[in-house]
This record gives C-alpha cells, sequence and structure tokens, in this order.
C-alpha cells in the first residue's frame, strides 16, 4: 500500500512540475501575464516542494520500519536506495526554484507595473 502511496506522490509532483514548467514559459513570453502567472507558478512549485517533501518523510519512515531487525545481523549492509537520493535532491532543486521564483514575483511587480 505505501509504495502506492510513494508512487501518486511523485506522480502528482511530476504532473504539477509540467504544468509550473508552462506556467513560467508563458511568463517569460507574454509580458502582459507576467505577474499572474508568476504568481500561478510560485503557487504551483510550492505544491511540488510539499508534495517531495512529505515523499521524503514517509519514505523516511517506512525505510526505518523495514530495517527494524536487520541492522543486527552480521554481515548484511543496508543503505538507501538511489531513489531516496534522487527525491532528495529534487526537493533540493525544488526550494531553490520556489525561492528563485519568489525573488522573479517581487521583479515583476516592481518592475512591471505598467502590465497590470
Amino acid at each position: 500500500m505505501e509504495y502506492i502511496t510513494f508512487f501518486f506522490l511523485m506522480l502528482f509532483a511530476w504532473i504539477f512540475q509540467m504544468a509550473a514548467l508552462i506556467t513560467a514559459f508563458v511568463a517569460l513570453l507574454v509580458p502582459r501575464l507576467r505577474y499572474k502567472f508568476m504568481h500561478q507558478f510560485c503557487g504551483t512549485q510550492t505544491l511540488i516542494t510539499l508534495f517531495l517533501i512529505v515523499e521524503l518523510v514517509l519514505y523516511g519512515i517506512e525505510y526505518d520500519r523495514n530495517l527494524g531487525t536487520l541492522n543486527y545481523i552480521p554481515g548484511i549492509s543496508v543503505s538507501l536506495a538511489y531513489s531516496y537520493w534522487l527525491c532528495l535532491v529534487a526537493a533540493i532543486f525544488s526550494v531553490v526554484t520556489f525561492m528563485i521564483a519568489g525573488a522573479a514575483t517581487k521583479r515583476a511587480r516592481h518592475h512591471g507595473c505598467d502590465y497590470y
């Protein structure tokens, strides 16, 4: 059951990332809609960041639960899978993107006043 949850969290993050990419391109190409679409981009990026952070927390809880007694068996080495590290890097990039989008929204608000 938990693997289905992980799958859907990543799927929704991917779908919303595609929507965020489209809004970012529209904001870059159409100056009249820049301010409006930057706000939508920030909201979508917030949702993506939340999905990825929830994914990391749930993955860590499930990993700890499954690890259980394997720590006490000699000769068995258990480590996190590459998917955890990929999700961690994606979450870091998502936070950075969110900060850049916030700065771009602030700049669009101050410098693009004639496009309201």
